[in-house]
């Protein structure tokens, strides 16, 4: 799909806004616009193939939009826990270095991370280097989710919520309350409803927490 692989679901989310935001935001012509500038960065070879050229426009964007989102949440997560994480394959160093191996190393034998396991084959065991990698993150508490639904049903109690100002709340309520699931994940591969009701709370939070107003034309 020409966009970023994990807004696939597009119209579904503008779908959930009020009518008044869907008109004003022009959402699909942001996103297109952000997309159209990712590739236009990507640093490329004149000796590059159109193949290598779209495998580098993915590992960009990916770096720049996705993996971004993902370590400042480590960092939230982590340290709101009075802990420091280290991510060392994200070493600014073997980025670089990495950008520029053939994607037919990293991916052969039809092994995804194969260049990284053989690295490792002499010095880490077995049952480790060959594991299927764990996606993260994910849960699949029932109890989570029913912890989710009960704070932001706290939420809109409160009738001056920012909810009730940006989004459809009808349709909003119908996925809290049945059981149908999102057509696709909200973000990533896995996050589906139950993240997407939890950075619903998080909008309320931060818009009372910080007494944020819209404002403009």
């Amino acid at each position: 799909m020409n966009t970023f692989p994990w807004i696939r679901n597009l119209d579904e989310r503008e779908h959930l806004l009020n009518p008044q935001w869907r008109e004003k935001l022009h959402l699909k012509e942001y996103v297109e616009e952000e997309y159209q500038k990712a590739l236009r960065e990507t640093p490329v070879l004149k000796t590059d193939t159109k193949t290598m050229i779209r495998q580098r426009q993915l590992s960009y964007i990916n770096m720049k939009y996705f993996m971004t989102n993902l370590l400042d949440r480590k960092d939230r997560m982590t340290m709101g826990a009075s802990l420091e994480v280290r991510v060392p394959f994200c070493d600014k160093e073997l980025v670089n270095f990495l950008y520029n191996v053939p994607f037919q190393f990293k991916y052969h034998s039809k092994v995804e991370k194969k260049l990284l396991r053989d690295a490792y084959k002499k010095t880490v065991i077995d049952e480790v280097v060959e594991r299927k990698k764990s996606p993260y993150p994910k849960s699949n508490s029932k109890k989570y989710h029913q912890m989710v639904v009960s704070v932001l049903e706290d939420c809109l109690k409160n009738p001056d919520s920012i909810l009730y100002e940006l989004f459809d709340m009808n349709k909003i309520k119908d996925l809290m309350y049945s059981d149908k699931e999102l057509e696709v994940p909200w973000y990533g591969q896995l996050m589906r409803k139950t993240a997407f009701l939890a950075y619903l709370y998080q909008i309320d939070y931060w818009f009372r927490t910080y007494h944020i107003e819209i404002g403009g034309e």
